[in-house]
């Protein structure tokens, strides 16, 4: 009996490295992995699946905003670099105030 268990820690071991393994190199093919610990109750699955979700999160913008996004690249698309310190309300009233003071 006891043989037993510590064979099924053991395969349970190595289960879970052959999964982190596998997220390391190529975390799409690891969610079947992932997903059986996560039915298992298993914490390094709950954890690499919040990192697989993340993931996924930055590979898809969000399609419903991308309009805005368009429209923000299409107002910066020509600016300088240099343009983007600047704040033209800031520089209207740094004239304003040097008129004042002439």
């Amino acid at each position: 009996m006891i043989h037993s268990l510590i064979l099924s820690d053991r395969r349970n071991n190595q289960y879970k490295t052959l999964g982190i393994l596998i997220f390391i190199i190529y975390p799409v093919l690891s969610f079947p992995f992932i997903l059986k610990g996560i039915l298992k109750r298993e914490r390094w699955a709950y954890l690499l699946g919040a990192i697989f979700m993340g993931y996924m999160g930055m590979l898809y913008p969000p399609a419903g905003d991308m309009y805005r996004y368009a429209e923000d690249f299409n107002l910066y698309k020509f600016h300088r670099l240099k343009q983007f310190g600047q704040n033209p309300f800031e520089r209207d009233k740094l004239k304003r105030l040097k008129g004042q003071v002439i």
